[in-house]
């Protein structure tokens, strides 16, 4: 038997105990603790200073994001020994526009080194849906053209240097042919425990939800890429019967914007606003919700907040776009506009068995998709490369 290969993953990582600022250092954790789950070695190459452990995943905290940080990431990740690198991108992950032709060249420094690389591409974009509208809507500072050739060019690049490019739906590995299908994993389906259901109820009585309300839940960093404001005139319109809130931090790349303020300036009284949600808080408030909302115009990642609603068997409702790129059935789906958003959430309310339903469907998604399931495939998907580039460096004859 073969023995588990050991493997670098170069990453955002969360600190014990701390806000987390991106959606990539809560996958990386999940994904890393599985891979050690296996047996694997596996150690994490993460912005900051100094070196901690987290259970059995070494952290080496040794570069800042900025022009030169992947550059500095592969330094490190070069010296662990590792037979494989795995980088984890997604756009500005290692920091602004500055630090796109670092990122290249240090993929391009693993490729020759034979550590891989894999990669793992978090958000995928179709070039042809970028237009004025995608720009405006994710904050885009150049015009729609130019960002269409870049984000282009910056993907092609990336699948051209990569030994390997992984993604996590379908939809994007017809935007990123021969790329590898792997879906965000689950901690698997888990009943609340005791405390979750404690911290559920006096979650629904902060949220003024009793028994009879339905409680739909946003969940996640609070940007306009969302649907926030769609989903929160829904909630105007939808009366006293459905009650909404919106649980998670502003993203960090809209600090200073006002955008979370404005929102609650707009929709305080109709929905409440939870701020920052502590990993120990989680599973209480997917206890408190009757249905998880997902009103994102635009899909351009897999969601790990329907990772989330799968793993804890809350109903989920997504818009027409999450449901496609997902690969799931157009009656998950609520409509966008806030009038019939509203009317379906009414409905819905009133039909706790179609309720129950739609929480039964949504976690029979979770099947074949736990985190050591997802964790054996990334190992498969190791040795394959790994494999490759030892037979690369056999003489001939």
């Amino acid at each position: 038997m073969r023995p588990t290969p050991d493997v670098t993953l170069v990453s955002p990582y969360p600190r014990s105990g701390t806000e987390i600022e991106t959606g990539v250092a809560a996958y990386a954790r999940c994904l890393s603790q599985a891979l050690a789950g296996t047996g694997a070695k596996v150690t994490v190459v993460a912005p900051g200073k100094g070196v901690d452990h987290d259970g059995p995943v070494r952290v080496e905290r040794c570069f800042s994001p900025g022009p030169l940080g992947a550059f500095r990431a592969v330094d490190a990740a070069l010296g662990t020994g590792a037979p494989l690198v795995h980088v984890q991108h997604e756009a500005f992950l290692y920091g602004g526009p500055d630090s796109v032709p670092a990122f290249l060249l240090a993929l391009g420094r693993l490729r020759r080194a034979r550590r891989g690389p894999v990669v793992t591409m978090h958000q995928v974009v179709a070039p042809a849906t970028i237009d004025r509208a995608f720009t405006d809507l994710h904050r885009v500072r150049l015009p729609a053209p130019v960002a269409r050739v870049s984000l282009a060019a910056l993907q092609e690049s990336i699948a051209r240097l990569a030994s390997r490019v992984i993604v996590h739906e379908e939809a994007f590995n017809r935007v990123i042919p021969r790329s590898v299908v792997m879906p965000l994993g689950t901690g698997g389906s888990r009943p609340p425990d005791r405390p979750a259901w404690d911290r559920a109820e006096a979650l629904r009585a902060a949220c003024g939800a009793g028994t009879g309300e339905l409680l739909v839940l946003c969940f996640g960093f609070v940007a306009p890429y969302k649907g926030l404001e769609v989903a929160l005139e829904a909630a105007r319109i939808a009366g006293p019967d459905v009650r909404f809130a919106v649980a998670g931090a502003e993203h960090p790349r809209l600090a200073g914007q006002g955008y979370l303020d404005e929102l609650k300036r707009r929709y305080g009284d109709v929905a409440t606003f939870a701020g920052y949600v502590p990993e120990s808080d989680v599973s209480g408030w997917f206890a408190a919700a009757d249905a998880v909302l997902l009103a994102y115009p635009q899909a351009f990642s897999s969601s790990g907040v329907l990772a989330l609603a799968v793993e804890h068997g809350v109903a989920a409702l997504l818009s027409l776009a999450v449901a496609e790129v997902a690969g799931l059935p157009a009656d998950l789906s609520v409509p966008l506009d806030a009038p019939g958003m509203a009317d379906r959430l009414r409905r819905l309310s009133q039909d706790r068995v179609q309720l129950s339903n739609l929480a039964e469907r949504t976690r029979r998604l979770g099947e074949g998709r736990s985190w050591p399931q997802v964790a054996q495939r990334h190992l498969n998907l190791y040795e394959e490369v790994i494999d490759a580039q030892s037979a690369a460096r056999r003489p001939l004859g």
